[in-house]
């Protein structure tokens, strides 16, 4: 679900927020998977998964995360450049630390280079 501009009535955003909440909801009470929720929408699975891995590393989630959002990138297409661009701005942007995150990426991305 995207919001769209600010042109949208204070009704109109109060709908979009409730739906993408239920969404949400969904998966917090295991109805509905993350898949489910990634796999639709106006960005394309390239884009969303240099969204999920740049938003794992700024929160600092955990080393399993990040190797799967590294997989599911790869998975997707994404190059490794563009993969490193994103952990580099997500270590600019949110002051995680870059050695233990760059390991962690570069790791992952071998891991799945020797699985192939």
């Amino acid at each position: 679900m995207m919001v769209e501009s600010s042109k949208n009535s204070p009704d109109d955003l109060k709908q979009k927020y409730t739906e993408i909440y239920a969404e949400i909801r969904e998966i917090i009470d295991g109805t509905r998977s993350i898949g489910e929720i990634k796999g639709a929408g106006a960005l394309s699975p390239k884009v969303r998964e240099l969204i999920a891995i740049g938003s794992a590393i700024a929160t600092q989630r955990g080393r399993d995360t990040v190797v799967s959002c590294v997989h599911d990138c790869l998975k997707a297409g994404v190059s490794r450049e563009q993969i490193f661009e994103v952990l580099r701005l997500a270590i600019l942007m949110a002051e995680v630390p870059a050695e233990t995150y760059d390991r962690i990426v570069r790791e992952a991305i071998d891991s799945f280079d020797s699985q192939d």
